[in-house]
């Protein structure tokens, strides 16, 4: 089974972030194609992705900061 990973922001004020930012650096540290999608009837824009590399580093992350601040 893979691991299925969804970011998503708005559709107007996070679309320059998306592009300049989040897709390169997602493409760069995961090795992934990330294609955003504009959803105007939500009013987002994002992707999704099924990689388990993600995936692990994200749990491993999120335990992390849970660590650090509990």
């Amino acid at each position: 089974m893979r691991g299925f990973y969804q970011l998503r922001g708005h559709i107007e004020d996070d679309e320059k972030h998306y592009k300049k930012r989040v897709k390169p650096l997602f493409e760069k540290l995961f090795n992934v194609k990330v294609n955003i999608r504009k959803m105007p009837s939500t009013r987002v824009i994002g992707f999704q992705i099924g990689n388990n590399d993600l995936i692990n580093f994200k749990k491993i992350s999120d335990f992390l900061w849970v660590k650090n601040i509990a």
